[in-house]
Formats: C-alpha cells, structure tokens, sequence
C-alpha cells in the first residue's frame, strides 16, 4: 500500500555488534527535494549512502534525519597525550 502525505516521522533502532543505534527521521511539504543530516562525531562516512538510499526512496520534501549511536559494554578511557 503506498502511502502518500505532507509530513512525516519515522523513528528506526537496533544494535550492530557493540553499537546501539537510532534514526529519527521528519519530513514536511517542499517542490524540491532537501536532505538535511545530524550525525554523530566521526560518522560523517554514513552521510553519502544514506543521501543515495534517500533520494532513491523520495521525490520531494524537506527530510531532516537524525541518527544517534551509543556503544554498548565498553568503558570509555582517557588518555593524556603527553
């Protein structure tokens, strides 16, 4: 059934190995279309595919996505560079 709005929301979790993640994704009404990407620091490689899926999946709209990652079971250490 395809369906057909002016806006939209969709929220997408699971776990890949040690990683926890999440994509919210909102869209509203636009003629053209305009991706707009929040991602997490050192994640800027996911942007381009998840560009190309989109745009192959949408025609117009004004999409921001937001993708939230969390690593799971690892203590997180600092380290002073001396």
């Amino acid at each position: 059934m395809a369906l057909s709005s002016m806006t939209g929301f969709a929220r997408g979790q699971g776990l890949t190995g040690a990683y926890a993640w999440s994509w919210e994704v909102k869209s509203v009404n636009a003629k053209g279309l305009d991706l707009r990407f929040r991602l997490p620091t050192g994640w800027d490689a996911v942007e381009l595919p998840a560009r190309a899926r989109a745009a192959e999946k949408l025609s117009r709209g004004t999409v921001y996505a937001n993708l939230a990652v969390e690593r799971k079971g690892l203590q997180s250490t600092v380290r002073v560079n001396e």
